[in-house]
């Protein structure tokens, strides 16, 4: 899977990682929930070669 992400950024694709929380809890909370869940992500993409 990275090395067709790869790929596709190095062709010129772009790649946007989102987070998403539920409706319950705080805005604020939910908030910096869904920011943690994208940069864990964008941690996995980058340890394995994907430039972002």
């Amino acid at each position: 899977m990275f090395c067709r992400i790869k790929l596709l950024i190095n062709r010129g694709y772009s790649l946007e990682i989102i987070g998403h929380a539920s409706d319950e809890g705080s805005e604020t909370y939910n908030e910096n929930l869904s920011r943690r869940r994208a940069e864990a992500v964008a941690d996995i993409f980058r340890n394995n070669g994907v430039p972002l």
